[in-house]
C-alpha cells in the first residue's frame, strides 16, 4: 500500500494525468497510484514524465499499453472533454488531489481516483454513516432500517447507501422522509439505472439536496462486478457501516469487510434466529461487529456530540406535553410503531391509543404506513 498523503499536493496536471491513465486499457487504479506517487515524490516535471517513466522497470508494462506518448497539452484536452461529457449529465468530475475530493478516502487501501458527482458535492465532506443490507428485505428489516435511519438523521449524520432495492432503497427513502440528507453510490454511469425504478429515487435524492456518486463515466453500463466495487466507496465515505438485515451470503458483507479493513466502525442489528436474513448480521457480530439496538448508539460509539439534540428530547411542537398525544408523539419520534407497541409504551388500553392516533392523524400530527405510525415532521 502506498501512502496517499503526497496526493494532497497534486497540481492540476497531475489530476489530468490520473484521468488519462485510467482511460487506457489494461491499466488499473493501483498502477496509476504507484506511478503518481513516484512522480510526486521525485518531483518529475510534466515535460519529463514519459522519458522518466520509460526508464522505470516497474512501469514497463504500463507503458506498453500506450501506443503514442501524448503531450501534456493533449492530456489537458482529454480532461476538458471529460468535463464536457460529464456536464451533459449535470455531473462534476472530482479527481484525487482536488480540493473537493473527500478527505476520508485518502485513508483507504483501494480508493477511487475519480468520482462523478451529481448534486451537492459538499455532502461528501460531511459525517456519513452507511446503512446497508439485504435486497430481499423482510417486514422486520424494513422496520429496523427505517427506525435506525431516522435516529441517525436525528444525530445529523448523512445517510449513504447503494441505491438498490431492499435495505438500500428503504434507507434512502427514510432519510428523505425525515428531511435528512442522503448520498447514493452507483455501480454504473448516470445515463443508466438498475433497476429502472431507481432512476426516480435518484431524482428525488437530488431534488432534496442530496448527491449521487459513481466511479464510472456516465455512459458506463451496469455490470455485476461494478456493484461489488462500489461497496468499497460506500465504506470509504462513511465513519461507520450499519448492517440492518443480511443473509449469510450478502453484498453488504463486502461493504462491512471493506469498512473494517479501512478502520471504520461496523454495527450489525440482531434478528430472530428463525430468520435466514439475520444470519449475516449474526455472523458479523460473531466476527466483532458492534451489536446495535438503536441508531443513537452509533453517535455514542463514535464520540459524536449530537448536533440536533432537540430531535431526541424536546416536546413535539403543537402537542400538549402532558397528554397521551404527547407521549405517543415522543415514542414515535424515536421511530415508527404499531398501536400495540404504543399501548405498551404508554400503559393505556388499546382502545385509548386507537382513539388518540385517529385524532392525531386528523390533526396532521401522525401519518400511517401499513400497520406503522410515523410522526408527520
Amino acid at each position: 500500500m502506498h501512502s496517499l498523503d503526497s496526493f494532497r499536493n497534486c497540481q492540476p496536471w497531475h489530476q489530468w494525468l490520473i484521468l488519462y491513465l485510467l482511460s487506457l486499457p489494461g491499466i488499473g487504479r493501483r498502477s496509476v497510484i504507484a506511478m503518481l506517487v513516484e512522480i510526486l515524490n521525485n518531483q518529475i516535471k510534466p515535460d519529463a514524465i514519459w522519458e522518466w517513466g520509460s526508464a522505470q522497470k516497474s512501469f514497463l508494462i504500463l507503458f506498453k499499453n500506450i501506443d503514442k506518448l501524448p503531450k501534456i497539452s493533449e492530456i489537458e484536452q482529454f480532461y476538458i472533454s471529460t468535463l464536457r461529457e460529464a456536464k451533459k449529465s449535470n455531473a462534476s468530475v472530482i479527481i484525487m488531489g482536488s480540493e473537493e475530493f473527500p478527505v476520508q478516502l485518502y485513508s483507504c487501501d483501494d480508493p477511487p481516483l475519480v468520482l462523478y458527482v451529481q448534486g451537492d458535492v459538499r455532502l461528501l465532506s460531511k459525517e456519513m454513516v452507511a446503512v446497508v443490507g439485504s435486497r430481499k428485505m423482510t417486514g422486520y428489516g424494513a422496520l429496523i432500517t427505517k427506525t435506525i435511519t431516522r435516529q441517525l438523521v436525528g444525530d445529523a449524520f448523512v445517510i449513504v447507501s447503494g441505491c438498490m432495492y431492499g435495505v438500500d432503497e428503504c434507507a434512502h427513502r427514510e432519510a428523505l422522509s425525515c428531511r435528512g440528507k442522503t448520498v447514493a453510490v452507483l455501480g454504473y454511469g448516470f445515463e443508466h439505472a438498475y433497476p429502472e425504478r431507481m432512476r426516480s429515487l435518484r431524482q428525488e435524492i437530488l431534488l432534496r439536496g442530496g448527491a449521487v456518486v459513481s466511479e464510472y463515466a456516465p455512459a458506463t453500463e451496469p455490470r455485476p462486478g461494478y456493484f461489488v466495487e462500489r461497496n468499497r466507496i460506500i465504506a470509504g465515505l462513511s465513519k461507520a457501516v450499519v448492517v440492518t438485515e443480511a443473509a449469510q451470503r450478502s453484498g453488504s458483507h463486502s461493504t462491512a469487510i471493506c469498512a473494517a479493513e479501512n478502520g471504520r466502525a461496523i454495527f450489525a442489528v440482531p434478528g430472530a434466529i428463525t430468520n435466514p436474513y439475520s444470519e449475516g448480521t449474526k455472523w458479523l457480530i460473531n466476527q466483532g461487529a458492534t451489536l446495535l439496538t438503536s441508531g443513537y448508539e452509533v453517535a455514542e460509539v463514535l464520540g459524536k456530540i449530537p448536533q440536533e439534540e432537540g430531535l431526541r428530547t424536546a416536546p413535539i411542537q403543537g402537542i400538549d406535553d402532558g397528554s397521551l398525544s404527547a407521549a405517543i408523539a415522543r415514542f414515535v419520534n424515536e421511530g415508527p410503531a404499531t398501536v400495540e407497541q404504543l399501548a405498551a409504551a404508554t400503559e393505556v388500553t388499546l382502545k385509548e391509543v386507537l382513539i388518540a392516533v385517529a385524532q392525531m392523524e386528523i390533526r396532521g400530527e401522525l401519518v400511517k404506513d401499513g400497520i406503522l405510525w410515523y410522526l408527520n415532521q
